[in-house]
């Protein structure tokens, strides 16, 4: 077909039909994208809020004497699907004021020393020696000073569990 001679109207809407599947493909693709960092942001937090409940609830125990029952607060967020593995970790001012702890408690590669270390970026967060935690003191930490990292909360989320 000659497009000298197509009509106006054809070459009108054939404009029409391109600029709207542009625009169709520019927003899915606009769209989707959004989502998934959308997901993924919202699953980063639902791991940090884990984690500092898991630490919390670890402080809370000290505070109240039953330090020696966090296997179970453990083992309830290890009952959760999504959750592959949840540790904290002694600095060296805890072992050497408590002693090693339990087995999950130890240091066990680069990564968990990194974070020890402050470096958050990949694993964990460092719980740090502030004066307190979420409003309630940390007993033990106190008698450390300040910006001395005695501990790190790990926790490992599955994206992929239901």
């Amino acid at each position: 077909m000659d497009p000298s001679k197509t009509s106006i109207q054809v070459k009108i809407l054939a404009a029409l039909v391109a600029v709207f599947l542009s625009l169709m493909i520019a927003t899915t693709w606009h769209t989707a994208a959004s989502e998934r960092a959308m997901a993924s942001e919202l699953a980063r937090q639902k791991a940090f809020d884990t984690a500092t409940s898991f630490f919390d609830g670890v402080n809370t125990m000290m505070l109240t004497g039953t330090m020696a029952q966090r296997e179970l607060l453990r083992q309830k967020l290890l009952a959760h699907d999504d959750i592959t593995e949840t540790r904290i970790i002694r600095g060296k001012a805890v072992v050497d004021t408590f002693g090693p702890g339990n087995p999950e408690e130890h240091i066990l590669d680069e990564l968990d020393r990194r974070a020890l270390q402050g470096d958050a970026r990949e694993r964990g967060a460092p719980a740090g020696d502030a004066e307190a935690h979420l409003g309630r003191p940390r007993l033990a930490l106190r008698q450390r000073a300040l910006h001395v990292v005695v501990a790190e909360d790990d926790l490992a989320v599955d994206p992929d569990a239901d």
